[in-house]
């Protein structure tokens, strides 16, 4: 167990120092990407510790993927518009920095608010219901 914890603690450290760095020297696709890997273990790892499993395959009916998804659509639907008002930008602003934001311009900006408008329902639904 105490390797465990000594590796996540590095990796922690290391792929924060990485992605932070890379984006100082405008290495923006780069820090991006290495910045995605980093909250989706964080991410994987915090809710694996709310549900309690030890393993993403351990629950048979599914619940951490279930509350995985709902984060993911949830995140989805919301993180641009409360990035955008706090960064004080138009709300439906995209950047040009990041791929996620690349593919995004490339899909009409209507659509993109239609289907986070609709991620929103589900999203909540399975986050309410995960252990049922």
């Amino acid at each position: 167990m105490n390797w465990i914890i000594l590796i996540l603690a590095l990796f922690l450290i290391v792929f924060e120092a990485i992605y932070e760095g890379l984006k100082i020297r405008k290495k923006h696709i780069t820090s991006g990407v290495i910045e995605f890997i980093y909250l989706a273990i964080i991410t994987l790892i915090a809710f694996a510790w709310i549900s309690g499993c030890r393993t993403p395959f351990e629950y048979q009916e599914a619940t951490f993927w279930k509350v995985i998804g709902g984060y993911l659509l949830l995140r989805f639907a919301l993180f641009d518009l409360i990035w955008n008002i706090s960064a004080d930008q138009r709300w439906f602003y995209l950047g040009r920095t990041k791929l996620y934001d690349r593919f995004l311009s490339k899909v009409p900006t209507g659509f993109i608010w239609f289907i986070k408008v609709i991620c929103i329902p589900l999203a909540l639904a399975w986050l309410l219901n995960y252990g049922q």
